[in-house]
């Protein structure tokens, strides 16, 4: 059994039809390509190339670089993701010590840790409710699935955490890393619950951790900002790529020229008007300056007006279901 066939029996689980599967591992596999494969060179990656290379040599990388010249090396997304956090984790005053124990924690490729997180997902994520079927199917295969099996398939995926940064970034998850005070760290949802026993979980947990001192980051505005990074050299094909497939529908939409305007509502209250042109090359200017604004994560409404003046309204949870 190849990787492939590994991780279709992992992510889309036995009790999925075949014609399913197959879309699924389709998904999967599209989207592996765009967050692991090495694409970003140092200045792009939000961080200075000298601490680059103090932070190779701290074994704060996810991937340690052994080469004399690291500027030279190439990081994917997962790897960009983290270099953030790791920055962030200073700011706070995080020792070394403590930030490469976290990195071990997090991307643990262990079979346990992977099968305790995404228990943990199932119970408290705002998935939209295909994927979250897809993650139940996920767990009773995971129970029928051999340790070394799971293990030596994750560790293409930088472990469940980089699943997590993965899914994150698609789907707007408003997940936060929490540190506490006696160094115990867990990624928790602090967004919208999507059921009574998941409002009532985050409200519990809220509320404890409103009792201690803790450090907090928003991997959602982590990832957010990453992408809103002037120094990425990247063209609207990029941006397209790590769109969810609700949000490429309304790029491919902008691309078949049947559009005049897109007008899109930010959740602080702030308006973007697009007009579009019949100009090929300056609309794909316009496509990556929207695919950029949709991957801050944070817009409310899309409005789309076409050519025929026809108006169609679209919600952050309609694209996503698209």
């Amino acid at each position: 059994m190849n990787k492939q066939e590994i991780f279709e029996c992992l992510v889309s689980g036995k009790l999925m039809n075949e014609d399913v599967q197959k879309e699924f591992v389709k998904l999967v596999d599209e989207y592996h390509d765009k967050f692991y494969a090495g694409q970003f060179i140092a200045r792009e990656t939000g961080v200075s190339r000298r601490d680059l290379s103090v932070w190779n040599k701290e074994g704060l990388l996810l991937n340690r670089n052994d080469e004399e010249d690291d500027g030279w090396k190439k990081y994917n997304l997962i790897e960009c993701f983290w270099l953030n956090i790791v920055w962030k984790l200073k700011k706070f005053g995080v020792s070394n010590t403590q930030i490469i124990e976290y990195k071990e924690i997090l991307f643990d490729n262990s079979a346990k840790a992977y099968k305790d997180n995404i228990k943990e997902i199932e119970r408290t994520s705002n998935f939209p409710d295909a994927i979250k079927h897809q993650i139940s199917s996920l767990t009773q295969t995971l129970n029928n699935t051999e340790d070394d099996i799971i293990e030596d398939t994750l560790k293409d995926y930088s472990g469940s955490f980089g699943i997590i940064l993965m899914f994150v970034s698609l789907f707007y998850l408003n997940y936060s890393l929490i540190i506490l005070e006696n160094g115990d760290i867990a990624v928790i949802n602090v967004g919208e619950p999507t059921s009574e026993i998941s409002e009532k979980n985050i409200t519990k947990v809220l509320s404890q951790l409103c009792q201690q001192s803790f450090i907090s980051i928003n991997l959602k505005q982590i990832i957010g900002n990453f992408l809103q990074n002037e120094k990425l050299q990247k063209d609207s094909e990029f941006y397209f790529g790590i769109l969810n497939h609700g949000e490429q529908k309304l790029i491919t939409e902008i691309r078949s020229k049947k559009l005049k305007q897109v007008t899109v509502k930010i959740k602080d209250g702030s308006i973007s008007h697009i007009k579009l042109t019949k100009n090929d090359k300056q609309n794909e200017l316009i496509i990556k300056q929207l695919s950029r604004l949709l991957k801050k994560g944070d817009y409310k409404k899309i409005e789309m007006v076409a050519v025929d003046g026809k108006i169609a309204h679209f919600d952050e949870e309609d694209i996503i279901k698209m």
